[in-house]
């Protein structure tokens, strides 16, 4: 089976897709022809899907990426400038939530819409684990913990500067500062080696958890960046080993995630963004 084919009667000849693949892959020999798969498109195509997607008549259906599976944009579903602003603005970092627990389905829902997020090379290795039981969330934050006593006792200096002591002590009186007690967990692993790419994969796994952390108001939810927890799981094996990730995983990302328990009503001011528009500029 070729790795795509066209519809010549849908075809427009406009040579779109010829232009659009990433890897010069596809062809078009004269402008009564339709667009062929080029020299050793077999061996170089990623499997992108853009050329079904950029086809405006619906003519190119891809071997791996069929038409069929690809619905079209709904132009009625595209927010404007405003509509992203105040929903970009909108995301918080959540540290209370209720005591309730996400029904399995919202989970995979959650995961779903995260597995779009882009790849580097269209590898699509980004694993996550998702952490249902809350009293599996409390385990690891109490491995964390065991990692913090760990450090206070080796190094004391290092641990006053890191603000261990807190996270100790709030342990100790039942207050979970590390997990939030939140009622799930969502680990973002990926095989290390794998594909010539895999030293992208802890980028992938970064952009797979802020699809992530952006879709999950969309159900109800919310979460935060588990940073002191991830520092733990780096430096712990005991920690590492309790989550049991595959074979050659390496872990590249984590976020705690549940109900929020609060609603938020404003939309705070951040400081001006430093940014300069050439390299010949000075950042300020």
């Amino acid at each position: 089976m070729d790795i795509f084919t066209i519809d010549p009667d849908k075809c427009n000849r406009d040579g779109i897709c010829v232009t659009e693949c990433p890897v010069a892959g596809i062809q078009m020999l004269d402008k009564e022809g339709v667009p062929t798969p080029g020299p050793g498109l077999e061996q170089t195509c990623m499997a992108c899907g853009h050329c079904v997607a950029v086809c405006p008549t619906g003519a190119l259906s891809h071997r791996d990426v069929p038409i069929e599976q690809c619905p079209e944009i709904k132009k009625d579903l595209v927010i404007n400038q405003d509509q992203a602003e105040q929903f970009l603005r909108s995301r918080r970092s959540v540290r209370v939530y209720k005591d309730k627990s996400a029904p399995r389905e919202v989970l995979k829902q959650l995961v779903d819409m995260a597995h779009y997020a882009p790849t580097a090379h269209n590898d699509q290795e980004v694993c996550f684990t998702v952490i249902e039981d809350k009293e599996e969330v409390k385990m690891l934050a109490g491995l964390s913990i065991d990692w913090m006593r760990g450090i206070m006792e080796a190094d004391p200096g290092l641990g006053k500067k890191m603000s261990l002591p807190l996270f100790i002590g709030a342990w100790d009186m039942g207050f979970d500062v590390v997990c939030r007690s939140a009622p799930h967990m969502i680990l973002a692993h990926a095989e290390h080696g794998k594909s010539p790419f895999s030293r992208y994969y802890p980028t992938d796994c970064a952009s797979a958890l802020a699809y992530v952390e952006l879709a999950a108001p969309t159900l109800g939810l919310g979460t935060f960046w588990g940073g002191m927890f991830m520092g733990a799981a780096l430096a712990y094996p005991p920690l590492l080993e309790a989550m049991n990730l595959p074979k050659d995983h390496r872990l590249n990302g984590v976020l705690m995630l549940g109900y929020p328990k609060f609603k938020y009503h404003r939309l705070p001011e951040r400081k001006p963004v430093p940014v300069r528009f050439s390299v010949k500029d000075s950042m300020a």
